[in-house]
């Protein structure tokens, strides 16, 4: 690091120092005979240090005791002082508003909690197996700041030796059946959260088997411990029956259904009432579902036993079409001596028809800034069969962020984009039924979509894109779904009259990036899965898994090999558009680890690579990698990084200069993100991210330098990294990321831009800053 950057970091640091000594106004107002309460300190005595587990796990107890400090950002109560800043100011509704939402009063130490936080640690660590544990406690108190130190001895954790279950009745027996779901396991510490958990299971187990009226009250566990090995026996208890009605199996009599209306109106108009097998339907007048659709969805029979999971897997199911506002599931005795029950669904659809008006804002290659207004009409019931077709409509224009800077992009908007796009939904396979069975999938559909794009950018060129798809979506379990594209079409057109005369030049003189506008059509296939799954000891982490997989050209170029379709020799071509032939692979991991309950840690990785063979030697532009951007690496403009270490420039000629959209055929990308909780409904991050584009060969690069190698890869990495600010609106997330550059590995004198770090320099900040605002977090 250089003296510069070194006095830079030194004033920025002096500076946040002097912001907590500021901070210190707060306890001007504490009032004599209080204090603060500055910290709970919890020191955990006789345990094995273990840094990373100590650290979420003391994030856990940390929540017991009854008062808790004031939260600091950074080591500053921020709150706080902004409560102090507007406490003793005029009484505004900004002030208020100020002091009471996004400030906070401070907590005062009251130590008539302290015996109660005690005896809530004992009996936390008492539930996890630790049965002689010990707590004392004590405080200090010290220029109106309070300390409270919480001092836990463990002791040893006690283990389960056997567990013992009966299994002499026929609901003991029914219910044992399925032990090997158990939550308590031999030779596992003992936890009582486990044991109220095998408690509900077993008791969801009774009521799936016909057993309606069976609570959870009435098992009970017990326990004989062994002190000198620390060791206990439990044995889970079913209560003798004191209620025939409480191990009695219930079979089901009748199953009602209520669309968009309520039960006492049944009698009203006997019109409104149909009967589909077992199911009866109560609609409206206007019958606006298709009973036998609906029926597909209900999973219980007249005369079979009860299930507590077949009610659950038909809301579910229900709930999977997104056209209910409200769904409820009741089970009643039709008469007082009834020996059978009645199952009532009750739907609320949402409206059928909607019109909505979209208005986004992005910024884009180069600093451009976009807006894009959508306007979108979604019918979510078109045939009565909860199938959904919308239809949109979204124009866009770019504006020359550069404009008076010297840049030399002529005029205010840079390009315009024009969007029509129409889609169709069905709630189930396009397929015959002999390949599919309903029963298996929480969700199965079948998309058919259908979308144009023209695009013009003023001086340059103008693209059309034509795609269209068919697509099927199932899951078999909620953590994990499908998708596969049978059938995939994209033209990509360049008119030859729209290519301005100079950008025509400079693609003459660059055959590579001539090659990128070539006119094409993609026919194929893609498959896509993503997989969800919380890991770690208490499940709070998790894991999500995209694959994506894409393949072109293969059965076309298999019917002109077999048929001669082509009208000549160069490749398989329609209408002289020659067909792509490609396939691309793209695997994306993000991990979520909890670090306290007021933040996190993000981690994405992405790799990717695609390869054009057969009839094509290049890919489609649209099909290639690019990085960079507000959803990628923040430091730095979409597509104005790579490939390798080639050094992107522009390509100019006399006063046009045209920015080349970086692409390649290979992606690494890695981004991480520490979240941390403001005030409010603000929410603070920081970043870094890191990747690089290549292609794989000569071929499909336009020097050496952006092509691939194993022993030079992990040197051409870039680097960024910055802050955010994000505002959670419940409903959706306002974003602000700032990011600067750290690595740029093309520049061979010194690829460490950040040790020529200006913070303080206009021209620098000018240069350097990459500002992205964006709706939703970027991974």
């Amino acid at each position: 690091m250089t003296i510069k950057s070194a006095i830079n970091f030194f004033k920025y640091f002096s500076l946040f120092l002097l912001l907590g000594n500021y901070s210190c106004n707060i306890y001007k107002q504490v009032p004599e005979g209080s204090s603060i309460l500055l910290s709970n300190q919890i020191d955990l005595i006789g345990q094995e240090k273990d840094l990373i587990n100590d650290f979420f796990y003391k994030d856990e107890i940390y929540k017991i005791p009854l008062q808790k400090p004031n939260k600091r950002v950074l080591g500053i109560p921020l709150s706080q002082h902004i409560w102090a800043f507007y406490n003793k100011r005029k009484v505004t509704k900004f002030s208020q508003f100020m002091k009471t939402k996004v400030g906070k009063s401070p907590i005062f130490f009251d130590s008539s909690k302290l015996d109660r936080s005690r005896i809530a640690l004992e009996n936390y660590y008492f539930n996890i197996g630790y049965l002689d544990n010990q707590v004392k406690v004590n405080y200090q108190t010290k220029d109106k700041r309070t300390k409270v130190v919480y001092a836990v001895e463990t002791k040893s954790p006690y283990k389960i030796k056997f567990i013992y279950t009966d299994t002499l009745t026929p609901i003991q027996k029914d219910i044992s059946a399925e032990n090997y779901n158990s939550f308590i396991v031999k030779g596992d510490i003992l936890n009582i959260e486990k044991l109220e958990r095998e408690i509900g299971r077993m008791t969801y187990v009774a009521n799936d088997k016909g057993y309606y009226s069976f609570t959870k009250d009435n098992i009970k566990y017990s326990f004989d411990t062994f002190h000198k090995n620390h060791e206990v026996n439990v044995h889970v208890k079913i209560l003798e029956e004191t209620d025939s009605t409480l191990f009695q199996k219930y079979r089901l009599d009748s199953i009602y259904v209520f669309i968009n209306t309520y039960k006492e109106q049944a009698n009203v108009n006997t019109s409104i009432i149909e009967r589909r097998g077992n199911i009866i339907f109560v609609q409206s007048k206007d019958k606006s579902y298709n009973e036998n659709f609906i029926q597909k969805f209900i999973y219980q029979n007249h005369d079979s036993f009860y299930s507590k999971g077949d009610i659950n897997k038909t809301i579910q199911r229900l709930s999977e079409l997104n056209n209910f506002k409200l769904i409820n599931s009741t089970v009643k005795f039709p008469s007082e001596f009834a020996r059978n029950l009645d199952v009532v669904y009750t739907l609320s659809p949402n409206s059928k028809r909607t019109i909505s008006l979209d208005q986004s804002f992005y910024n884009s290659t180069l600093g451009f800034i976009g807006a894009q207004p959508t306007l979108k009409y979604v019918n979510r019931n078109l045939t009565r069969k909860a199938d959904k077709f919308s239809l949109s409509l979204s124009g866009a224009l770019e504006f020359n962020a550069y404009l008076n800077q010297n840049k030399n992009f002529s005029g205010l908007i840079s390009r315009t984009d024009l969007t029509v796009a129409a889609g169709y939904n069905i709630e189930k396979f396009l397929l015959p039924k002999f390949i599919v069975n309903k029963q298996d999938y929480v969700f199965n559909r079948t998309f058919i979509n259908l979308n144009y794009t023209y695009s013009k950018r003023l001086g340059f060129y103008d693209i059309h894109n034509i795609g269209t798809n068919l697509e099927f979506q199932w899951a078999k379990k909620k953590n994990s779904t499908f998708s596969y594209s049978p059938v995939a079409f994209n033209a990509i057109i360049f008119p030859e009259k729209s290519v301005s005369e100079q950008f025509q030049n400079t693609l003459n003189q660059n055959p590579f990036l001539k090659s990128s506008f070539n006119n094409s059509f993609i026919i194929g296939s893609n498959f896509s899965w993503n997989h969800f799954f919380s890991v770690g000891k208490r499940k709070s982490n998790s894991i999500n898994m995209m694959l994506n997989m894409e393949t072109a050209g293969n059965s076309v170029y298999l019917l002109d090999q077999l048929f001669s379709l082509s009208k000549d020799d160069n490749g398989v071509n329609i209408g002289d558009i020659n067909l792509s032939q490609f396939v691309k692979t793209q695997l994306e991991l993000v991990k979520s680890t909890k670090l306290t309950h007021l933040s996190s840690l993000q981690s994405r990785v992405k790799l990717g690579v695609a390869f054009p063979f057969g009839n094509s030697s290049k890919l489609p532009y649209i099909k290639q990698y690019f990085i960079g951007g507000p959803f990628s690496l923040r430091a730095f403009q979409p597509r104005t990084i790579g490939a390798g270490s080639h050094n992107p420039g522009v390509f100019g000629l006399d006063t046009l200069q045209f920015p080349r959209d970086q692409t390649g055929n290979m992606v690494l990308e890695f981004n991480t993100e520490f979240r941390f909780h403001i005030v409010s409904f603000l929410k603070g991050a920081l970043f870094l991210d890191g990747g690089n584009i290549w292609n794989s060969s000569p071929n499909f690069s336009q020097d050496e330098l952006g092509v691939f190698k194993l022993s030079e890869f992990y040197k051409q990495m870039y680097l960024g990294g910055g802050f955010g600010l994000r505002g959670d609106f419940n409903y959706f997330i306002m974003r602000f990321d700032v990011g600067i550059p750290l690595r740029v590995p093309y520049l061979s004198k010194n690829d460490w831009v950040i040790q020529d770090a200006k913070p303080l320099n206009n021209e620098w900040l000018r240069n350097n800053l990459v500002i992205n605002f964006a709706v939703g977090y970027p991974f």
